[in-house]
């Protein structure tokens, strides 16, 4: 089973999702370049051990991943949902709310089990970011390539099915192996959980409701852009023309 894409077709070109998916790739490209020993070090000093975290290390474990397995999951969820989220969000907003579910989950952990290391990298946020389409797409469907004894067939299946088996994804591949403590399946649950409800309420306070309404991508929207470009253009003439 493979997620190709949901059904609703993205109205802007999802900027914020490339940026996040660009940034994620080159720290993991740079994971992959240090020495395991190095690693453990880098991931001590930017994870929610003991003690305080600087702001800008929760900030750092959003974009850690385990392995590509990981990375690879979560870039595709990030994809799928991610775009639509930010058509109905802005970038702005898409950037907010996946900053604050990634950086909820790492302070949930870091809570949970302030002596330890686990943490749930950027799996915090992609759940976020799925609760949030969940809210704002309820009804949407996804695109799977399946295996039909001797063909291959695209089939459609509810959002929810693809975001429950995510979510099984991220316990089959051990997300808390950046942390390695005993408890952390638990807590991994625990803070994912947390992410998908925040990202579930956020879509309530960042959706911006006019963005439902076909006529503010085409009609009205479209005919206030254009007259503010005459009205610039305008301005313009009037200024290089002689006195």
């Amino acid at each position: 089973m493979i997620p190709l894409r949901d059904v609703i077709p993205p109205r802007t070109t999802p900027m914020m999702v490339y940026a996040l998916m660009t940034a994620t790739s080159l720290v993991f490209l740079s994971e992959c370049l240090l020495p395991p020993a190095h690693l453990a070090a880098v991931i001590h000093a930017v994870g929610p051990a003991a003690g305080t975290m600087p702001s800008m290390s929760i900030v750092a474990v959003t974009f850690l991943h385990a392995d590509w397995l990981h990375l690879i999951a979560n870039l595709w969820m990030l994809w799928i949902f991610g775009e639509n989220v930010e058509d109905r969000f802005g970038h702005g907003r898409l950037l907010a709310c996946y900053l604050i579910t990634g950086v909820g989950a790492t302070l949930l952990s870091h809570w949970l089990a302030p002596a330890s290391l686990t943490a749930v990298g950027a799996s915090g946020a992609i759940a976020g970011l799925i609760g949030a389409y969940l809210v704002l797409f309820p009804t949407s469907r996804i695109q799977i390539l399946v295996w039909l004894i001797l063909s291959l067939d695209i089939v459609e299946v509810p959002a929810m099915f693809l975001a429950g088996f995510w979510f099984l994804l991220q316990l089959i591949t051990g997300v808390s192996t950046l942390a390695g403590a005993t408890d952390a399946g638990s807590i991994t649950v625990w803070a994912l959980l947390g992410s998908f409800v925040t990202g579930a309420a956020l879509a309530k306070l960042l959706d911006r409701p006019e963005r439902r309404e076909v006529a503010w991508w085409s009609g009205p929207r479209a005919d206030r852009t254009s007259a503010r470009k005459l009205q610039v253009r305008s301005q313009n003439l009037e200024v290089k023309s002689p006195q």
